[in-house]
């Protein structure tokens, strides 16, 4: 063997010694896909959020905490503050079906779901429910309003502290009872200048059909999938007496759930 051949193997040995492999993200529905890596990353990978974004109406009207209604009884009432959940969010793509990645499970880890359970607040525009693997046209959005049984009948473990189901962040009456939807107002009196303040908590879990969002909407991966959703506020209170107990007008408002997402 010639010394220049034997250079150029001991070359090549001193070369391939010194090549770091490099890790990174080998999915390819990825944000930050690396078709360089030669390994796969633990949890570097990062994927399309899935936005809802909300406009808040009082009828035809932008919502705004400020504005005084008339309801079918002639009373009126100012709307400070609604709460209410939101869950199950499934994306349709062609033939395809995405759910929420991020997942939760009880403590004995016998049941695992989505996480992508949220409030959402008459003062917030947009809420991220959480990441897909996937990107271009999506054809529709199926969510719920409210939260299932398998939800409030089992405890979850290691949710970070801002989970909407942790005891100090849930929606909850004075009771501790789970509350679907909380709507705080203020009826205005004959007085001048007199009002009451009240909170209707609604504790019966909503009776509504899945609500279907028809939209098309088209990404670019790297980018956020936004749906745009309508809320109406004033269906809320519309027929109610508003002289009655907020346990009573609990149970009655319930019923008008169904008006207040309108998702066309």
């Amino acid at each position: 063997m010639t010394v220049s051949r034997v250079i150029l193997i001991l070359g090549c040995m001193w070369l391939a010694s010194c090549y770091t492999r490099k890790e990174g993200c080998l999915d390819n529905l990825a944000n930050n896909y690396d078709v360089t890596a030669d390994d796969a990353c633990v949890t570097c990978c990062k994927f399309p959020a899935l936005k809802l974004q909300i406009k808040h109406f009082l009828g035809d009207s932008i919502y705004r905490s400020n504005d005084t209604l008339i309801n079918d009884n002639g009373q009126k009432y100012i709307i400070e503050d609604v709460r209410y959940y939101l869950s199950e969010f499934s994306l349709f793509q062609s033939d395809s079906v995405y759910h929420i990645r991020e997942k939760i499970k009880t403590t004995d880890n016998l049941i695992i779901i989505d996480n992508d359970m949220k409030i959402m607040r008459s003062a917030d525009a947009s809420i991220d429910i959480g990441t897909v693997s996937g990107y271009g046209r999506f054809d529709s959005l199926k969510f719920n309003l409210g939260l299932s049984t398998v939800i409030t009948n089992n405890s979850f473990g290691n949710l970070d502290a801002a989970h909407v189901l942790l005891t100090n962040n849930k929606l909850k009456d004075g009771n501790g009872n789970t509350a679907y939807l909380t709507l705080r107002y203020k009826r205005l009196t004959s007085v001048k200048d007199s009002s009451i303040t009240q909170t209707i908590y609604v504790t019966q879990r909503p009776q509504i059909p899945t609500l279907v969002k028809d939209t098309v909407v088209n990404t670019v991966k790297g980018s956020a999938i936004v749906y745009p959703i309508k809320a109406d506020y004033k269906v809320l209170l519309q027929n109610l007496d508003l002289t009655l107990k907020p346990d009573s007008l609990g149970k009655l408002l319930s019923a008008n759930l169904k008006n207040m997402i309108i998702v066309k």
